[in-house]
This record gives structure tokens, C-alpha cells and sequence, in this order.
């Protein structure tokens, strides 16, 4: 049951942009995959941009200001398919600021060894 101080702490989280995406990021995992969900380790929110850590993954998530709950889709997809094909080592960071589209940012020695995704 929820106490009064919970709903009031909700509420208020809509009245913060950065901090309402936060919470759809959150709720969408929680929904979508408790995998992805368990995984998520902080959320920071940053000037124009909201930017998830994952406990998995050494590399941010840049979520940017909207789209949150079809970006968390995706994440869940991409995340998937980082750790079966075990590439998730090489990477640098995830970039879902812009509509559909998805950037994974690789270091050097992935792009030097010639992999392929």
C-alpha cells in the first residue's frame, strides 16, 4: 500500500522534465524487460539529455529529452544483441538522442580488429 509521502513524491516528479523521464525510463524497464530493469544501475540527468548507467555495460545510454518509453525498447533490444554477440566490450557508448536512429560509439581497438556487429 502506498503512504501518502509516495504518491506526494510522484507527483511532484511530473512537475521536473528531466525527472518525469526518469521515471518512464524506469517504469518502461520495469514493464518491458525486469532484466533491462534490474540492470539499470543510475540515471543521470544531464543539461539537454537524460543518460542511464547500466550495471552490464561500462558505456552510457544517452536517452536526450523525449521518446523515453520507445527509446527503452530499444535499449532492451540493442542490449540484448550487445551481449549475445559479446561486443558490448568494445563499446564506448550508446547515443538514442535522435529519432529513430541509434549510434553505438566503438573504441579503436574494436574498429582495428575489423569485427563486424
Amino acid at each position: 500500500k502506498m503512504k501518502n509521502d509516495e504518491i506526494m513524491v510522484f507527483s511532484n516528479a511530473s512537475k521536473s522534465e528531466k525527472l518525469y523521464s526518469a521515471l518512464k525510463i524506469i517504469s518502461t524497464a520495469e514493464i518491458y524487460d525486469p532484466l533491462l530493469h534490474k540492470s539499470i544501475s543510475e540515471i543521470n540527468l544531464l543539461e539537454n539529455a537524460v543518460s542511464v548507467q547500466l550495471i552490464d555495460l561500462s558505456s552510457p545510454v544517452y536517452f536526450g529529452s523525449e521518446d523515453e518509453i520507445e527509446k527503452t525498447v530499444y535499449l532492451s533490444k540493442i542490449f540484448k544483441h550487445m551481449k549475445l554477440n559479446k561486443f558490448d566490450e568494445y563499446l564506448e557508448y550508446v547515443d538514442l538522442r535522435f529519432n529513430e536512429l541509434v549510434y553505438l560509439g566503438f573504441d579503436d581497438q574494436f574498429t582495428n580488429d575489423g569485427k563486424n556487429i
